[in-house]
């Protein structure tokens, strides 16, 4: 699922500026975590955006790396990771073995592609990110929208009422102005989000989104004990992301105006999502996906900068087509 993008309709930018000395605290963690990567990586020259050049000519880039580690000490955030793992052992892993169970979920984003590098192919270091979206899915299953809002805010009061340090935690519940995403064709209702020290956490987004069971890498799942998606899965789901960031047409405006890796407000949640775009055609062998990728691998952020408005608008066209796609046998996909 279009995780991030559903998170952006409801907290969208408040200035499209580009002028650094303005950039939130959120903002320029993203910048450093982007800048990092591609050095980490080893990317080909171009795809550094010249942003992070400038900022290193400034103490800014001083205080945006120190306010990426943030209060919290890596053990520490890993710490707790791994008690909410435990905690909602059940409610995040439970459906795998029901039948009409309650809800479905799918961990979305970074988070999730870090985990199936780590477990499946001995990838550490690869994805930097430390906050887990996750996607709750109510299709085809017992629980309303309603009823999975009410059950997933009472476990995660309980999740942090358990804790020595529960004041530091905050939860936040929002709802979707507008539910339906017709690109994609289903509904996101509801959006919980749970910070520590005034960081994200862990994030909740409730919605109908058609979820095949094949599409889990069951290994993978049980080693990271979340529900991950196996690599064409997370594929798919980047491309979508990327078709919906870039191409106008994509009946998505809150995603290309604000993720958009050129002139998007959250520019650079776009260029991350291109390189993790990249990441996975390297591990997913699929002939299908070869010409996708193939435009992936073809692009860089400087590229696209020196492109035309019009030009660049159209270049990621092509990605519609996936949206056919079947991951899965029909006869095992849940249908809505």
């Amino acid at each position: 699922m279009t995780h991030g993008c559903s998170l952006d309709a409801a907290r969208p930018c408040s200035s499209t500026s580009r002028d650094p000395k303005r950039y939130t605290r959120s903002e320029l963690v993203d910048i450093v975590e982007s800048c990092n990567n591609a050095r980490l990586q080893k990317v080909t020259e171009g795809t550094i955006d010249d942003m992070c050049k400038a900022l290193e000519k400034t103490t800014l880039m001083r205080k945006a790396r120190a306010r990426a580690r943030g209060n919290v000490d890596v053990h520490e955030w890993m710490s707790i990771v791994d008690d909410a793992k435990t905690f909602f052992a059940h409610d995040l892993l439970g459906f795998l073995d029901q039948k009409n169970p309650k809800f479905r979920v799918i961990t979305s984003g970074g988070y999730g592609l870090k985990m199936l590098l780590e477990t499946k192919h001995n990838m550490p270091n690869i994805i930097h990110t430390s906050d887990i979206d996750i996607t709750v899915s109510v299709r085809n299953a017992s629980f309303t929208p309603l009823q999975a809002l009410d059950y997933w805010r009472r476990r995660i009061n309980e999740f942090v009422a358990s804790r020595p340090d529960k004041y530091e935690f905050k939860v936040i519940t929002t709802s979707f102005k507008s539910t339906y995403v017709p690109v994609m064709n289903f509904n996101r209702y509801f959006y919980i989000g749970m910070l520590y020290k005034g960081r994200d956490f862990m994030d909740f987004a409730i919605s109908d989104y058609p979820v095949s069971m094949k599409l889990f890498d069951i290994g993978a799942s049980r080693m990271a004990k979340l529900p991950i998606k196996n690599e064409e899965g997370y594929l798919k789901e980047f491309l979508t992301l990327l078709y919906m960031e870039t191409v106008p047409e994509a009946a998505a405006p809150y995603c290309y105006t604000q993720r958009n890796p050129i002139t998007g407000c959250k520019s650079e949640k776009g260029k991350k999502d291109i390189f993790r775009a990249k990441v996975l055609c390297d591990v997913n062998k699929r002939k299908r996906y070869k010409k996708y990728c193939n435009i992936i691998k073809s692009v860089t952020v400087s590229k696209l900068r020196h492109m035309e408005k019009e030009d660049r608008d159209k270049y990621f066209t092509k990605l519609r087509e996936i949206f056919a796609f079947k991951i899965t046998d029909p006869r095992t996909i849940i249908k809505s």
